[in-house]
């Protein structure tokens, strides 16, 4: 699930055999996760994400899709320029500041057969997803085999890098962050702060990355670690002591810390402090 302004939204995920991508579908929605209203079942896209500033579904030929309600969705179309040089769109992010998508700059929609085409990628910006913005990122490579990625770390931390079609990563991947989806800086590229390979609740190399944001300090948890993020984005991880989880894909974070439910059928509780 994720959630947006009007509430929550659940969203499913099918992996068709075209190189393996996983699209994912908004199930229903809910504004209080009692009550629940199905949603249009032709609504689909490679990413699924939501925050204060509305729901954004991206990854698929006709465009981008945006919802205040996650009913009742808008589309923009790619052939009706709405925004500007999008060729195809790769990924979305909804943040406090608005709307982030990532992309291809001009180039044809993404086909199985074009698996291996190089892509020109490229970032937009949006307040209100009526007027894009062709973000400048410094240090972009005019064309790749590899697509941009885009997503969210909280509401005020949004991370790109380029990975390559199959998830696998090398050396010469690069990574930008920025708190308000305009301005872009380099970053050193980790894994910690890798955008999932398929939206954010992906199964892929980097399983959903989350980041706790607290008065003094920011962690992550990151596979089988939890990680403490400098203000230069650094991560360092955490020394973990006491009886450890049977790490499984998921964790909730709280006032007072982490809730882990293990694979071995037990939960977790897991206290930051101080040192």
């Amino acid at each position: 699930m994720v959630e947006g302004p009007a509430g929550l939204l659940a969203v499913g995920a099918s992996a068709p055999p075209c190189n393996g991508r996983t699209y994912q579908w908004p199930l229903a929605a809910s504004p209080d996760g009692i009550t629940w209203q199905p949603v249009d079942p032709s609504i689909y896209g490679q990413t699924v994400d939501a925050s204060a500033a509305g729901f954004i579904t991206t990854g698929i030929d006709d465009g981008v899709l945006l919802s205040a309600t996650g009913v009742s969705w808008k589309v923009l179309k790619r052939s009706a320029k709405t925004i500007t040089g999008l060729g195809f769109a790769e990924s979305g992010a909804s943040f406090v500041g608005g709307f982030v998508i990532s992309g291809e700059a001009n180039s044809p929609a993404y086909e199985c057969t074009q698996a291996q085409a190089f892509k020109s990628p490229a970032l937009w910006w949006s307040l209100d997803g009526q007027t894009w913005t062709h973000d400048q990122v410094p240090n972009l490579p005019a064309s790749t085999n590899s697509p941009i990625r885009v997503c969210h770390f909280g509401d005020n931390l949004l991370i790109a890098n380029l990975t390559k079609d199959d998830g696998t990563i090398d050396g010469t991947i690069l990574a930008w962050s920025s708190s308000d989806g305009r301005t872009w800086r380099p970053l050193p590229f980790s894994t910690v702060l890798e955008c999932p390979d398929w939206g954010p609740h992906a199964e892929g190399n980097s399983w959903g990355n989350r980041l706790l944001a607290s008065s003094d300090r920011n962690l992550i948890f990151s596979g089988n670690a939890i990680y403490s993020l400098g203000g230069d984005l650094t991560p360092t991880p955490l020394a973990e002591t006491g009886e450890l989880p049977a790490i499984g894909p998921r964790v909730v974070f709280g006032p007072a810390g982490f809730i882990v439910p293990g694979d071995d059928g037990n939960t977790y509780v897991g206290v930051p402090v101080a040192g």
